[in-house]
């Protein structure tokens, strides 16, 4: 009598599942018209030019490609002087990215005056933004040690955090060259550390690898923008996860304008 009940239950739930297909029906939701906005990313190093790349918004159905602006007024002032970036599309660098306009005027860092981007294009958008460079941090020691598993290593870097001050950092680990994809990149405050900072990596190192070791000390808007950018590339495509807005401290569009303060060592992992 039970095996019938059990039967009996799986069939009903079988021709169930099977009658719900009847009912299917595909429901369009409307959305929004989408409205292009100005994207700017802009990174300014002490030594290097102006560099910045210059696209526009799409929407989520447009595909992959972001549309190029080619003709717009770029200007950076510092101390009062304006310089304009020419439209010339250049080669990727150390954060393996692309850039559009360029100036050779040298950056200068400069812990204490502002560099003030402004951006405007040929439909009368405008973009507006600033920046200041933050003091370098020094790194301290490189240390690795290595798994018994599988033979591969960790890396711990070192570096004394002011305790006096809220900061934020972004440690990149690049093997045998600069400008290639990073094996580590990771972003971090000092919320959890006071004076003597430190952080771990993954184990993504081989004995004999060489690794260029970059700490970076960021400013709380480009620490925001990366964070949400990671969150923001995590949720496309997944519909079990929240939408993320990108935190930007571009006003009229979106982006980041921001400086890269680093301290930099080459090693070679060997086993002790």
């Amino acid at each position: 009598m039970a095996k019938k009940s059990i039967y009996f239950v799986l069939s009903f739930f079988l021709f169930t599942c099977l009658a719900c297909g009847d009912f299917q029906k595909a429901i369009e939701v409307p959305l929004p018209p989408h409205t292009s906005r100005l994207v700017a990313e802009c990174y300014l190093e002490e030594g290097a030019g102006y560099r910045m790349l210059l696209t526009e918004s799409t929407s989520y159905f447009a595909g992959a490609t972001l549309p190029n602006v080619s003709n717009a007024l770029v200007t950076i002032t510092y101390k009062g002087k304006i310089d304009t970036l020419q439209y010339k599309p250049t080669a990727l660098d150390t954060l393996q990215k692309i850039y559009n306009y360029t100036a050779k005027n040298k950056v200068v860092m400069d812990t204490i005056n502002e560099y003030v981007l402004y951006v405007k294009d040929t439909k009368g958008r405008e973009l507006k933004s600033k920046t200041r460079f933050k003091s370098a941090v020094k790194i301290d020691s490189i240390t690795w040690n290595f798994s018994k598993k599988d033979n591969k290593a960790y890396l711990l870097v070192r570096f004394k955090d002011n305790p006096t001050q809220e900061n934020y950092y972004r440690l990149v680990v690049h093997k045998s060259k600069l400008v290639s994809h990073a094996v580590a990149d990771l972003t971090f405050s000092d919320r959890f550390f006071s004076g003597a900072g430190g952080v771990l990596t993954g184990y993504n190192f081989a004995e004999k690898d060489t690794l260029f070791v970059s700490l970076y000390h960021i400013d709380k808007p480009f620490f925001d923008f990366l964070d949400t950018t990671r969150d923001a590339a995590r949720a496309n495509g997944n519909p079990f996860a929240l939408p993320s807005g990108v935190l930007s401290n571009i006003d009229g569009g979106t982006g980041i304008f921001a400086s890269l303060v680093f301290d930099r060592k080459r090693i070679i992992i060997t086993k002790k």
